[in-house]
């Protein structure tokens, strides 16, 4: 019997093989996708439907490799965005208080009571009020894609009910490193600790804090449901999600590269918010059936006493976020 050829020469075989690998592989960049939570997140579903319809639009001439937690950036949001800006990471899924970071008018989607309801603000971060906000983005050094919504954040702590805001008076409550919620929450009476959401769990696990405050979704995600008992239904406010990239591979793509890119963005993001309203429903009588949380829901009366007493912060952040972008999400 006669060797194929390919066993008489292994040399020329050995190239042959690499020839077709190269090829197969010809004409495709891997962008490396940043997101701050895990995969099993509504974000997840985000990341993971933009990487397909990319691939699918570009005909494999993009693809995404998506790292959750930040693992290109050691677990920080913060680098992870410098790292986007520097284009060092080609594509993430923030929300905007890690934007606002950078420039506090980002956090403008996230002022207390701001949207009436999950309609209210797609509707808002579709509108004036994103298109407002991705100017801003693009100062930063990004090209804002699409939004989505995290969800709206309620509040968990290990102390007591809250109905009132004597209620919270002196609870520990640990807000995301921003300015704005800092704020919030001393008008509201409490004593608000900015903290990395990689040491919260064992913060509420060792009493260095007595609560938080995330979305349903975040608060079984991340597992920090597994060291809270109170639960505080009062939709306080909303984080928006932003799907950007970097403008180094932005200013690489041809017109039509960048209408593939932003259709794939915007379509993922709608499936992405159809996803966290129904995870919404679920975590929440999860929280309650599973992990036994015992909860507060405000009623319409209870949570407008809480938003009167926090209007100061309106008029204390008007001037850093300006005129335009008020009126852009219909702020008098």
């Amino acid at each position: 019997m006669k060797k194929s050829w390919l066993r008489r020469f292994p040399l020329l075989a050995l190239c042959a093989m690499f020839c077709l690998t190269l090829a197969a592989g010809a004409g495709t960049t891997v962008l490396k996708f940043d997101m701050p939570v895990p995969i099993t997140s509504s974000w997840g579903v985000g990341a993971e439907r933009f990487g397909k319809l990319l691939a699918e639009k570009t005909g494999g001439k993009y693809t995404l490799r998506i790292f959750p937690n930040s693992q290109l950036a050691g677990g920080s949001q913060a680098q992870a965005l410098q790292m986007l800006q520097a284009g060092d990471i080609d594509v993430t899924i923030h929300g905007v208080l890690t934007w606002a970071g950078g420039n506090v008018r980002i956090s403008a989607p996230a002022l207390p009571w701001l949207f009436d309801g999950w309609d209210d603000a797609d509707a808002k971060m579709q509108g004036e009020g994103g298109k407002a906000l991705a100017g801003i983005i693009r100062e930063t050094g990004a090209e804002p894609l699409a939004y989505g919504i995290s969800g709206f954040r309620q509040l968990y702590n290990n102390v007591r009910p809250v109905k009132t805001p004597e209620d919270l008076k002196g609870l520990k409550i640990r807000v995301p490193g921003n300015a704005m919620y800092v704020d919030l929450f001393k008008i509201l009476g409490a004593d608000p600790i900015a903290m990395n959401a990689s040491e919260l769990y064992t913060a509420l696990q060792q009493g260095a804090v007595d609560g938080q405050e995330n979305p349903a979704d975040m608060t079984i995600t991340q597992k920090f449901c597994e060291v809270l008992k109170h639960m505080t239904v009062w939709d306080y406010s909303c984080e928006p999600l932003i799907l950007s990239v970097s403008l180094k591979v932005w200013s690489n793509l041809s017109d039509d590269e960048k209408r593939l890119f932003a259709e794939a963005a915007r379509e993922a993001m709608k499936e992405q918010i159809v996803a966290a309203r129904r995870r919404d429903e679920v975590c929440m009588k999860q929280l309650v059936d599973e992990y036994k949380l015992q909860v507060v829901r405000l009623a319409p009366e209870e949570i407008a006493v809480f938003r009167k007493l926090a209007q100061p912060i309106y008029d204390q952040y008007r001037q850093q976020m300006g005129e335009e972008l008020y009126k852009a999400f219909g702020i008098k």
